[in-house]
Formats: structure tokens, sequence, C-alpha cells
């Protein structure tokens, strides 16, 4: 019950990002179409809304862009390689 209530205190765009994370959780790479409809029916929420969110977790480090429409989450040892590489 609690999380519940703590899930609609969430804002629309901290709902999207989530949403996003969900559906990317399985590290594989996913087209940005699949990702955006499951999204804007999971957080029921624009299509302006789903593009910041997915821009604020590029810009965050948790979402990369594979290739051209297609994005993947950054798991923890991907972070460790970038980190390795600077």
């Amino acid at each position: 019950m609690q999380s519940a209530k703590k899930a609609r205190l969430l804002l629309p765009i901290e709902k999207t990002e989530m949403a996003i994370l969900e559906f990317l959780s399985d590290g594989l790479e996913k087209h940005v179409n699949k990702i955006r409809d499951y999204s804007i029916d999971r957080a029921e929420v624009s299509q302006a809304t789903f593009y910041n969110a997915l821009k604020n977790l590029m810009n965050n480090g948790k979402v990369v862009r594979a290739r051209p429409d297609y994005y993947k989450i950054v798991k923890k040892e991907d972070e460790k390689v970038e980190g390795e590489k600077k």
C-alpha cells in the first residue's frame, strides 16, 4: 500500500523515467518507438514528456543510444569500462 501512494506522488517525468528503465531492464537494445509506446501507456504522459525523460536518462548516463533509433540501459559493468577509458 505504501508504494502505491509513493507512485502517485511522483512527477510525470519521473514516472516516465521509471517506465523507460523498466522496459529496458533486460539489457537489450530496443527501438525508440517501442520504448515510447510502452512508456506513454504505462505513465500516461505525452510524447514530449517521454522524449524529455529519455533525454534526462541519457544525460545522467543511465541510457545510451546503441545505434540510430535504438537505446539500451547502461549496466554497472559498462559504467566501469567507460570510467577506465578516460
